[in-house]
Parts: structure tokens; sequence; C-alpha cells
């Protein structure tokens, strides 16, 4: 009697697991169910919104649809009545052709035809035709400008751009016409631009000695001499003036030294890869990081930049547009902003861009936390009787800079001035001409107009400022190697390999 109980209560025991189990099977499919119509709905409303904003931002640029017709406009005419196009027109010489009805069977009638009869009904081909007849004759939307086709009336708000090649060869007597019309035109676009030279292609230089003046001067110390297009003065005040569309809200200005970073639009994760390595180190030595950007073509980039700055207050953005050849004029505001916001308390700043990695420690070591240092430019690599390319990547043709040597400049990397050197610097922008490699525009040719000695370079300069661009470099001086295909992976690699 005891066994046939025991047996009884296990059955139970055994037939509760099992309706368990199935409650829990239901309830499990019950809930992939409901997910995947979620999934659905948001994929649905997804597009939804992204509809929405496409049309907003349509009718922003005043991009006329077809879909949506204004109300004050003219309804196109109806559509012509269907033809078949098999058949070619009729000549004076040919005899008429007889044409099927679509009524019936009748002839069709000889004179001209005032109205197009309404059909009640149509067969799909027949309406397929209608529309296809119908959407040729509404006018193609025009394209958004991409490029410079015209010269324009030159102001403050619309140098923003540089033309192309073809667009300035193709334009030269419209720039002759503008020169007459306006006072005078953007230096830099009367450069040639850099896509003249080939800039694809690489070419190894060949290395040889600068010849000793005469009297004597060794080459490695000898600060080469500016060309007269460089040297002499002309007020070229009003092309260097750019409004500002975005800048943080500064709550403490007494930083020891700023880092001033530029970065493109598009390079969000380097950014957070900054914030979350060195950038976070910013309070412990007492500085500041920002982030200086451009402008892009499309709006919702812009607005992505919005959404951005709001979230980490520390980056600023100027009405000029992205463009390689334009990173000179991004550097240029940068100076000019901190003179204007971040000078009075801050006594150096670091210039920077989003593919290095900066020592923070080894750097307030070298500013000196308090100190109010005068006359005092560094870099991190420095470059002596550089030979002035004319073909490759970084070339100038003998136009752009008719010298055969650049002054001594600051190669990439870091590149530290103290404010009196910023404000001299600040004052040459508005009568130097333009060149359109920053290194050697800011620490090069202004620095040499200023009459400042040339910048001192940094005791391992290099590894307090790793530009990770250039691994063979780091790896054949100071062994350093990282896994990481992205710069951003090379950004946090460093990062922890310094803290430990």
């Amino acid at each position: 009697m005891t066994s046939s109980f025991i047996g009884c209560i296990l059955t139970c025991t055994f037939l509760c697991i099992c309706l368990n189990i199935g409650f829990l099977y239901v309830i499990f499919e019950q809930k992939r169910s409901c997910d995947r119509v979620v999934a659905e709905l948001e994929f649905e409303l997804e597009g939804y919104f992204q509809r929405r904003i496409s049309n907003d931002f349509t009718d922003s640029l005043h991009v006329p649809s077809h879909r949506n017709v204004a109300k004050n406009q003219e309804r196109l005419p109806a559509p012509a009545p269907l033809v078949d196009r098999s058949q070619r027109p009729a000549s004076a010489d040919s005899s008429p052709l007889n044409l099927p009805s679509l009524a019936g069977n009748k002839p069709p009638v000889k004179e001209p035809i005032q109205k197009a009869p309404v059909k009640k009904s149509q067969s799909p081909k027949e309406e397929r035709e209608m529309l296809k007849q119908f959407a040729d004759s509404i006018p193609d939307a025009p394209e958004p400008h991409l490029g410079t086709t015209q010269i324009p009336e030159f102001e403050d708000s619309q140098i923003d751009h540089v033309p192309t090649v073809r667009s300035t060869v193709d334009n030269v007597h419209v720039v002759k016409e503008q020169k007459e019309l306006s006072a005078g035109t953007p230096d830099f676009l009367e450069e040639i631009p850099p896509e003249s030279i080939e800039p694809g292609r690489h070419f190894k230089k060949e290395s040889r000695e600068p010849a000793e003046d005469e009297v004597g001067i060794q080459p490695e110390l000898k600060d080469w001499e500016l060309p007269e297009k460089y040297a002499t003065s002309e007020d070229v005040s009003s092309f260097r003036n750019f409004d500002i569309l975005i800048q943080p809200k500064i709550h403490k200005d007494d930083f020891g030294f700023a880092v001033m970073v530029y970065s493109e639009l598009l390079e969000v994760a380097k950014r957070r890869a900054i914030r979350e390595t060195y950038g976070s180190k910013m309070k412990e030595v007492g500085a500041t990081v920002i982030f200086h950007l451009g402008r892009a073509e499309q709006p919702v980039n812009n607005i992505e930049i919005q959404i951005e700055a709001e979230e980490n207050n520390d980056i600023v953005q100027y009405d000029i547009k992205e463009n390689a050849y334009n990173k000179t004029l991004v550097s240029l505001m940068s100076l000019k902003w901190f003179d204007k916001v971040l000078s009075d308390n801050t006594p150096v700043v670091v210039l920077s861009d989003s593919r290095t990695y900066i020592d923070m420690s080894q750097w307030s070591e070298t500013v000196g936390l308090g100190d109010n240092k005068r006359d005092w430019s560094v870099c991190s690599q420095v470059r002596f009787y550089d030979e002035v390319q004319r073909k490759g990547k970084f070339g100038a043709s003998e136009e752009m800079y008719p010298m055969e040597f650049y002054p001594t400049y600051c190669q990439a990397g870091c590149f530290g001035l103290s404010r009196d050197v910023v404000k001299d610097i600040v004052e040459m922008i508005p009568q130097t001409r333009y060149f359109y490699q920053p290194q050697k525009y800011i620490s090069g040719i202004l620095r040499k107009k200023t009459n400042r000695a040339p910048p001192n370079a940094l005791k391992n300069g290099p590894l307090m400022c790793q530009h990770l661009d250039d691994m063979r470099f780091l790896s054949k001086r100071y062994n350093l190697s990282y896994s990481s295909g992205s710069i951003e992976g090379m950004l946090r690699e460093a990062h922890e390999s310094l803290m430990k």
C-alpha cells in the first residue's frame, strides 16, 4: 500500500512538471511572437520618421516635389491621349492609317478631335502608359549644388569653400570680372589647389643638403626666408572671418593649458575615444580639450553635431565647409577662438588632431602649471630645412611656394604655444597669403613673420604626442606596437599601456 501511495505521488509530480513545462513553452512562444510584432512596429515607425525627416529637410531646402503640390501652384495639364508609339505619324504622301478605336471597331474620324473622350475604365497596360506620360511631363527636381561653378560676390559669410581645379579653369573669365568689380578676391582662390599636383601619387623625395649661405650658417640651424608673396603684407582680413555656429559654455576659464583638437565631422568614434582616454585626465592636470570642426553640406550631419555638442560641451563649429583644403582655415579660427575666449587665464595652448594620443601628465610637467610662460613654442617633432615637394600628397607648385625650402616648422603631432606667441600669430593672419598645409603655415610661415625663433623640439616628443598614422616610425624608434586596426582602438590601447 505504501508503494502504491509513493507511486501516485511520483506520478502527480511528473504530471505537474510536464504541465509547468508546457505552460512555460506557451508563454515563451507568446513572448517571441510579441517581440516579432514589436520589432516590425519599430521598423515601420523608424521608416515613417525617416520619411518625415527627409520631407522636412526637402521642404527646408526648397526642393520641389511632385508628391506635394502647393496650393497656389498651377496644376499641370492633363496627359496627352494614348497613342500607339509603334506606328509612325502619317505624312502628307502616305495614306492614312486605320488604327483600331478604343470604343469599338468603327473607323477613326478624320476630323481633328477637340477633346479626348473620358474613359470609365482602363486596362493595366493603358494605365501604365498614362502614368508614364504623366511622369515625363513633370519637370525634374534640381539636384543640390555640390561644387562651385561660379565665383559669387565674396562676403564674409560666403567664403566657405574652395573651387575645384576644373571649375577654376573653366571660370577664369568669371574670376577676372570679379577682380574688376570687387576690391579683391580671397587669396586661397588664387592659389592652385593640391589636386593639380597629383595628390594621389606619392613620390620619393631625394634627400639633399641645402647649400650654406654667404655667412656660412649651418643648414640645420638656418631658418629659411619666406617668399615675397608671403613676406609682403596685404589686407586679406575680410577673408579670414567666419561665423561660429556652436561653441561650449566655459564655466571655468583658468585652465593651466588648453588642447585644441582639429577633427572632421564624421570622426565621432575618434572624439569619443579621446574623451574616454586622455580627455578623462583633464581635471587631474587642470586642462581642457576642445574639438574644432567645420560644417557639413548635409543638414542631418549638422544636427548630429549639435546633439553631440550639447551632450559633451566641448565642440566649436565654424561656418566653413569641411574640406581638406580648408583645414588651415579651421586651425586659424581655433587660434582666434583661444585668443578671444581662453587666453586671459590660460597661458598655453596645444594644437593637435584627432589621430594623435597625448600624454597629459608629461605635458602638464612640461608646461608647468601656474607658470606664466612667455615667448614659448615647442613641437613634438621639428622639421629643419625641409625641401619643398613639387608633386605628391603634400606638394606645392612653384606658383604656390616659389622657394626651395620651408622655414622650420612643427611636423604632425603637437604644437605648444604661449599666449603671447598666439597673439602675435593672430595679428599676422589678416595680412598673410593663404597656404593649404596648416603645420607649415602656422608654425612656419606665420611664426616666421612674427620674427620669433624657431620652436624647440621636446625630448621624447613623438612619445608624448603619438601620431598614430605613423606607427612605422613609432615602432622603429620607441618599439611601440598596437594590435587594433582603427585609430580609436589604438587610442585606447595607448591609454591602457600608459596607465599600467
